[in-house]
């Protein structure tokens, strides 16, 4: 079973809207796939009881769980666990940059966003684990040929 992490330590980055954008896409390519909502606010978990498709399925945890919810969900035939966190760049954080094969980093092209995903990179870099900073809410270019600001 593979396993994405998405961390950041800024709230509204994104994290929620790439782990479930994710996650149904994983599913529509043929994967057994799993979201896994850490986050206390579990936005996640509101929006999959909002849909009438029962997949990806849903697994609702706290973080000291979370590794028994992935040895579960790979014994149960689990292709993919995309897991949704808190903003944190704490002990949770970590744990999840621990277990998964890929971190994804989302953030905004907006100082206070790109200043908080230092100590995220960080926490990534401490897990020895591939990350990758995802730019979202990009100003799309305006013309032909035009580059954005971004």
């Amino acid at each position: 079973m593979r396993t994405l992490g998405t961390l950041s330590r800024k709230g509204g980055s994104g994290k929620t809207t790439r782990a479930v954008h994710r996650a149904v896409l994983a599913r529509e390519a043929g994967q057994r796939t799993l979201l896994v909502d850490l986050d206390p606010q579990r936005s996640t978990a509101k929006w999959w009881r909002g849909r009438t498709a029962e997949t990806p399925l849903l697994a609702e945890s706290d973080p000291p769980k979370l590794r028994e919810v992935l040895a579960a969900a790979e014994a149960e035939g689990v292709d993919l666990a995309v897991i949704d966190t808190r903003p944190s760049a704490a002990e949770d954080a970590a744990l999840v940059a621990a277990v998964s094969d890929v971190v994804l980093i989302p953030t905004q092209p907006a100082i206070f966003y790109l200043r908080a995903i230092l100590s995220t990179i960080d926490t990534a870099k401490g897990a020895i684990r591939r990350s990758m900073i995802v730019l979202n809410r990009c100003q799309a270019p305006r013309g032909a040929g035009e580059a954005t600001e971004t």
